[in-house]
């Protein structure tokens, strides 16, 4: 019988772990409030599941804040220190979102 060595058992063992607790994110993304330093991965499978899980997350990565800005851009609110391309796009939004008169 083959056995796998040490240290590759122990990377499937966390890489298990971690899909897992990617897929309950995915599932409920709220819960990324529950992680202290989430990764850029978690934050991701949070903010893509419902960008307004943003709020939960104390330091967002650029790549999450852009995706959070992009669904909705009203979720500006819960990014502190936007950059000049976040404060662009939102005043870009807000203009696409502006009702006819």
């Amino acid at each position: 019988m083959l056995m796998k060595p040490l240290k590759e058992l122990i990377n499937d063992i966390l890489n298990s772990s971690e899909n897992k607790e990617l897929e309950n994110i995915k599932r409920n993304p709220t819960m990324i409030k529950e992680i202290t330093n989430p990764t850029e991965a978690q934050q991701l499978a949070a903010v893509r599941s419902s960008s307004h899980a943003i709020k939960y997350i104390k330091e967002p990565t650029k790549k999450v804040r852009f995706i959070a800005l992009k669904d909705d851009i009203y979720n500006y609110r819960h990014i502190k220190n936007l950059t000049a391309k976040e404060e662009i796009l939102i005043q870009n939004g807000k203009r696409e979102h502006k009702p006819e008169t």
